[in-house]
């Protein structure tokens, strides 16, 4: 890289001197940290950093949790480069100028993800009743309660896959297929009987709206688990979400 700029001393020797010459260091650092930005943008086919973060938001929130991850530990690592006091200064300086831009993309990932999040809950499912209740309206009411409540246990569902290292369901049912038959059918009664407990909280008549279709958002999230074990293991009797008037007793 050709610096217009020649720093004449690196970034701790400056600011040891405590002297004017560390403003003209970091006005040239943002400078060049915006032409790299530019550069990146360019380079990757982006013509401002309006088009970048619409391609970013394609990408799941985790995923670019997960970016943010590396490009938090690349701006350190920059920046503690840049303060290394054996450092050339044309070296402390570049690495000044990374750390700055690496800081720039954790912002734009950042404001991608809270965008995310806000379009997210605006989209989200709002009860205005609990489960219980849901029931005893019947027809639409709680057609248009459960497919929200399977389609939040979807989600929850394979985001918990994820966290757990699987790229798919189809991924984790490969997996649990090395497993000995007993062991899995030994999971299925455990993840039947936290289904129950899940069950039984949902249907509570006491409980508001948003407590009791989370409940039946993780009902639905085990229902998804125990379908793929059934599927290996050949099916059983499973606890589905059934209305009982007795529960309410």
């Amino acid at each position: 890289m050709t610096l217009q700029y020649a720093p004449t001393k690196n970034l701790s020797q400056i600011l040891r001197a405590e002297d004017c010459e560390v403003f003209e260091f970091e006005s040239e650092v943002l400078l060049a940290y915006y032409d790299r930005l530019s550069n990146y943008l360019n380079q990757h086919g982006y013509e401002s950093v309006a088009e970048l973060k619409e391609d970013l938001s394609r990408e799941s929130i985790e995923e670019l949790t997960r970016t943010i991850a590396i490009v938090d530990a690349t701006a350190d690592e920059r920046s503690k480069e840049s303060m290394l006091p054996e450092a050339r200064p044309e070296d402390s300086f570049n690495s000044l100028v990374g750390a700055y831009t690496a800081r720039a993309v954790l912002f734009i990932i950042k404001s991608v993800i809270a965008d995310k999040k806000r379009n997210t809950e605006v989209k989200m499912y709002r009860p205005t009743m609990n489960l219980n209740r849901a029931f005893k309206e019947g027809g639409e009411v709680i057609e248009a309660y459960t497919l929200e409540g399977q389609k939040e246990g979807r989600k929850r569902f394979e985001a918990r896959l994820k966290r757990e290292g699987y790229a798919s369901v189809e991924d984790w049912e490969k997996a649990l297929r090395t497993e000995p038959h007993l062991d899995l059918l030994f999971y299925a009664m455990s993840l039947e009987e936290e289904l129950a407990g899940w069950k039984r909280q949902a249907f509570d008549p006491n409980i508001s709206p948003e407590e009791s279709f989370d409940c039946m958002a993780d009902a639905f999230h085990i229902i998804e688990g125990i379908r793929v074990i059934d599927k290996i293991v050949g099916g059983h009797e499973r606890l589905m979400l059934r209305y009982n008037p007795s529960e309410e007793m």
